[in-house]
């Protein structure tokens, strides 16, 4: 069985560039640097949701001053050396200018473990680097998939094994929309 979720977004733009801000799941992380993340380049958007819909739960000009946060984030003693695999920053890639992850991990390519805090930092500079984040007031929404009882998002899919506060929303969502779900926090 294949059922689909639309996750609403928010659009901004910086340099002509147009980029989603996750409008659900953004205050639903445990830790705020993995913002970052649930950031999708609009091309990789629907402007209309073909799935069991989200509501938008966050205002795009606080997302905006958030990721400013984020750039300037400090991190706690202890866990400045939480690792995140390099394939995570593989994917990042996919979802914002591939330049903008590429400084997060160019010094570190032979290293099988980053620290997760400082590539939040470098994704948020190099967002708000390309240009002031300019929120349009416009919407989209990316729809995704479960297939067999899995999600078929990589990013969320990482999200949903290394944030138990995301990984809870995911599950509770998914059976607000009645879709039969393995493999999260159950």
């Amino acid at each position: 069985m294949e059922v689909e979720l639309s996750i609403p977004y928010n659009l901004v733009e910086a340099s002509g560039k147009l980029l989603g801000l996750d409008a659900y799941f953004w205050n639903k992380l445990s830790t705020p640097y993995r913002r970052v993340l649930l950031i999708r380049n609009a091309r990789d958007l629907s402007r209309e949701p073909t799935g069991c819909t989200l509501n938008f739960e966050v205002n795009v000009e606080d997302q905006v001053r958030e990721l400013a946060e984020i750039a300037n984030i400090v991190a706690p003693l202890g866990e400045s050396r939480r690792g995140v695999p390099l394939s995570l920053l593989r994917v990042a890639s996919l979802i914002v200018p591939y330049r903008v992850v590429e400084k997060a991990w160019e010094s570190r390519v032979n290293s099988m473990v980053v620290d997760e805090v400082e590539i939040a930092k470098i994704i948020a500079r190099g967002l708000l680097g390309i240009g002031s984040l300019k929120p349009l007031g416009e919407r989209m929404w990316l729809n995704v998939r479960f297939k067999g009882g899995f999600i078929e998002d990589r990013v969320l899919g990482y999200l949903s094994r290394a944030d138990s506060m995301f990984s809870s929303s995911l599950v509770e969502v998914v059976r607000r929309c009645g879709i039969s779900f393995k493999g999260l926090g159950e």
